[in-house]
């Protein structure tokens, strides 16, 4: 055989296989795959020529080799010498350094999660903390804003009515107490801030009488099982009296409902030509707070007959 690369010959006889076998030079081809067939009288040879042959590496197993040598180019007497040798397998192909890698990256895994879980929480314990200073700050602007404007509403009735001044001190007295015993919290019941707005609307309805028309339809089923932030129908309400004129020829009417997931408070726009003193921590207060507990918003609407908050409904 010619190799025209390396420009020698290169015989193929008895010792690889080929002895009688009387290859014809006239029935010898190339195959599109660079495959050389050669016809001889006992059958047919292929000599595979590709480079991908030359550099095949045998699999893991167990191998023999076979070596003849011979100093005169006969090698039919010489004898063979056997060499037995075994490949094994990387180890990287074993089936304990796949398990290994396997609880590896579970166990590497697994550190990054709870190293990602206690980040959470540290970062949830810090927003929690952030959250209730927040709130507790908005809490506190709500108690002596309503305590400024309840002894203001009570100084005209210590003068003009003690008897009557009694008895509202009395409510006064019974507000603050469930005031006290709803302060720490963030949520209550739609049925205690009811109780709550009854305890102002009484102190209020004193002082203004027919003056003042509250309607309050609230659907019995969801005063137990709805929450919102304390005071917050309070400071609506005693918005609405301290922006308007409230007067018999003037009347201010409030209504208070529920319609769907909103609880909409509505009142009447007679605005006063001068305006009261103001802290300005009602409708501000009042958003700041909701904002805090749940994502969705307070709305505010006004036209020339009404000025309308519409409060989302909590129910967890």
């Amino acid at each position: 055989m010619l190799n025209p690369q390396k420009n020698i010959v290169q015989h193929y006889g008895a010792e690889s296989g080929f002895s009688e076998l009387q290859p014809n030079l006239n029935s010898i081809t190339k195959g599109p795959d660079g495959k050389i067939w050669i016809g001889t009288e006992n059958g047919i040879a292929c000599l595979n020529t590709l480079s991908s042959f030359a550099s095949y590496r045998p699999v893991a197993g167990k191998y023999k080799l076979k070596v003849r040598a011979s100093a005169n180019n006969y090698f039919d007497a010489a004898p063979i010498a056997f060499y037995h040798f075994t490949i094994s397998k990387s180890f990287w192909t074993t089936w304990w350094f796949y398990g290994l890698s396997v609880l590896l990256i579970a166990t590497i895994l697994y550190w990054i999660f709870m190293q990602r879980i206690r980040t959470i929480k540290k970062e949830k314990h810090i927003e929690q903390e952030k959250f209730q200073l927040q709130y507790d700050a908005l809490k506190n602007q709500v108690n002596p804003h309503f305590l400024f404007n309840s002894f203001n509403a009570l100084l005209n009735f210590v003068e003009d009515d003690p008897k009557e001044a009694s008895i509202l001190i009395k409510h006064l007295s019974l507000f603050y107490r469930k005031l006290t015993a709803y302060s720490q919290k963030e949520l209550i019941t739609l049925e205690e801030e009811l109780e709550l707005l009854d305890s102002y609307l009484f102190i209020q309805k004193k002082r203004y009488g027919s003056a003042l028309q509250v309607s309050i339809d609230i659907d019995p089923g969801i005063k137990k099982t709805s929450w919102i932030p304390p005071l917050v129908l309070q400071l609506l309400t005693e918005n609405a009296v301290k922006h308007n004129t409230v007067s018999k020829d003037k009347p201010l009417y409030i209504s208070i409902i529920t319609d769907q997931d909103q609880i909409v408070v509505r009142n009447t726009i007679n605005y006063k030509m001068e305006k009261e003193e103001s802290e300005g921590v009602g409708l501000k207060n009042i958003k700041n707070r909701y904002k805090l507990l749940t994502d969705r918003e307070v709305k505010q609407e006004e036209n020339n007959m009404e000025f309308i908050i519409r409060l989302p409904i909590i129910y967890n």
